[in-house]
């Protein structure tokens, strides 16, 4: 059956709404399949390039990292090893060029002095066999005579000592009691007779000035001459001075009297003695003094208690006269002349370097008045006046002949020097003869010694010595020389002279002696100067024992 549809407004809206829904699903679905189609292929492409780059990129990393280390492990083996072998070949190289060089040369040097001294000793075999057999004999020849000279000289030294020891046992106990019989008996008598003639001043009693200044003039006189031999008083005051029968002063008492060997290693004494009115204040003080300056303040107080008759710092208390001589305080009575007091002010000084000096004193007007004066002995500056007055027989020897004195070098003859006598020799030489111990604690210096060395050595050298000590050879004979000093001395220049003389064979004597001068001088001249320069050619000087000691004689350099 065939409906009728029939249509009408509002069942048309119906149906083309339903149309359209229908229409709208169809294209909905489709669209929407294809959107989502074209999105979906879209998103998967862009998810799939975005993931492909990023696990590309993640796989390049990591197997780039991969490859890479893999390549460096690879690469890095390779190239170490390569580098390895290339250095280590160089090394090898090196080492094995510095060892070869190193064990050559030691190889060189161990064959080279094995060689050398197998060589060496083939050669000095060879040649001392033949040295010993060209000069063996001449060498043995030589050695015995020079044995047999040296034994000869030893022999000679030996014995001469032996029996210079042996004269001397058997006859200096009869010679020292003969002298000592003969010294003491003549001395006693002497001392007996002064002693007997001789009488003290007056104590503390004023004398007339010519009287005081007669018997100052001598005690000057005499104390000058103390101290020119190295002796000081040291108690000189008017109880120590004796008048002889011709009322000369004589002093005496040196019980406390100071030799040279009694000063301390500076020069000066520090022994306080003395009696406390004459004694000097440096005395006093114990810092040492010296004593001849202690000597001359003695004197002056000595003349003033001559001039005065009283001592010029007497006081009752010791200590207040202790107190005046270290101020020096005294006073003048109105009788003393105006010259004594001056004189006297200069010996009484405090300080003993500003005190007058004896030389000083001879020169004073006042101590120079009256006829009576002892003048002191003028010694002459030179010895050339009487150079060949003593001695002398080869008449002008020692000068030209214009009259002055040569210093050239003597020429010696080939004679020998005078011969000494053998017992006037041992005598001098021989400490026993030495009478000086008897009277002495201390032995006197010599001035004579023995010498291995020749004659002409021994005057060469004297002449350099006297050079180098400032003395000028003035007259030289043979085997004399004379010699003089160039500075003046407490008596003018010092003059001495040395003989040689032999005793024996290739023993020579040198004996010095003064001629002018001062004899503490040459004393100290002998001791200081002579004894240093001459001690290369020195055996042995007067009064040195040397017993069991024989100088070698090679080592003196003067043959």
């Amino acid at each position: 059956m065939n409906h009728v549809i029939i249509y009408t407004k509002p069942s048309l809206v119906v149906f083309f709404d339903h149309v359209w829904k229908e229409i709208e699903n169809i294209i909905f679905d489709h669209v929407r399949k294809e959107i989502e189609n074209i999105i979906f292929d879209h998103v998967r492409k862009e998810i799939e390039n975005i993931i492909f780059d990023h696990v590309r990129k993640e796989i390049e990393n990591i197997i780039f990292d991969h490859v890479r280390k893999e390549i460096e492990n690879i690469i890095f083996d390779h190239v170490r090893k390569e580098i390895e072998n290339i250095i280590f070949d160089h090394v090898r190289k090196e080492i094995e060029n510095i060892i070869f060089d190193h064990v050559r040369k030691e190889i060189e040097n161990i064959i080279f002095d094995h060689v050398r001294k197998e060589i060496e000793n083939i050669i000095f075999d060879h040649v001392r066999k033949e040295i010993e057999n060209i000069i063996f004999d001449h060498v043995r020849k030589e050695i015995e005579n020079i044995i047999f000279d040296h034994v000869r000289k030893e022999i000679e030294n030996i014995i001469f000592d032996h029996v210079r020891k042996e004269i001397e046992n058997i006859i200096f106990d009869h010679v020292r009691k003969e002298i000592e019989n003969i010294i003491f008996d003549h001395v006693r008598k002497e001392i007996e007779n002064i002693m007997y003639d001789a009488k003290r001043l007056p104590k503390h009693r004023n004398v007339e000035e010519d009287v005081a200044r007669k018997y100052f003039q001598q005690l000057v006189s005499a104390v000058e001459f103390c101290h020119s031999r190295g002796v000081s008083h040291r108690d000189l005051k008017p109880e120590n001075l004796l008048l002889d029968e011709n009322g000369d002063l004589k002093v005496s008492d040196f019980g406390l009297s100071a030799l040279p060997e009694h000063h301390w290693s500076d020069g000066m004494l520090h022994t306080q003695c003395g009696t406390p009115a004459y004694v000097a204040l440096e005395i006093l003080r114990k810092k040492g003094y010296d004593g001849a300056k202690a000597d001359i303040w003695s004197c002056g107080v000595v003349l003033f208690v001559f001039l005065a008759g009283y001592l010029p710092f007497l006081d009752e208390n010791v200590m207040r006269t202790y107190t005046k001589v270290f101020k020096a305080e005294y006073e003048f009575p109105p009788w003393i002349s105006g010259e004594a007091r001056l004189l006297i002010k200069k010996v009484l000084v405090v300080d003993p370097e500003k005190r007058i000096s004896f030389q000083e004193i001879m020169r004073d007007p006042w101590f120079q008045k009256g006829s009576n004066f002892p003048r002191p002995i003028r010694v002459p500056n030179s010895i050339e006046s009487d150079q060949n007055r003593k001695d002398d027989r080869n008449g002008n020897l020692g000068r030209s002949r214009s009259g002055n004195i040569t210093t050239s070098t003597t020429k010696y003859s080939s004679s020998s020097p005078p011969f000494f006598n053998a017992f006037e020799f041992i005598s001098s030489m021989s400490s026993g003869f030495d009478l000086s111990n008897m009277f002495e604690d201390k032995r006197k210096s010599g001035s004579m010694f023995t010498s291995k060395c020749s004659a002409s050595a021994i005057m060469v050298k004297l002449r350099v010595v006297a050079e180098r000590l400032n003395f000028r050879v003035v007259c030289e004979k043979e085997f004399k020389v004379k010699l003089q000093g160039k500075k003046e001395g407490r008596k003018g220049k010092l003059a001495v002279s040395a003989e040689l003389f032999q005793v024996a064979t290739e023993v020579e004597v040198v004996k010095f002696s003064k001629l002018a001068g001062d004899t503490l001088e040459y004393t100290k001249f002998c001791e200081e100067d002579v004894r240093p320069a001459l001690k290369d050619i020195v055996w042995t000087w007067q009064g040195e024992e040397n017993e069991c000691e024989l100088k070698n004689v090679e080592n003196l350099d003067c043959h």
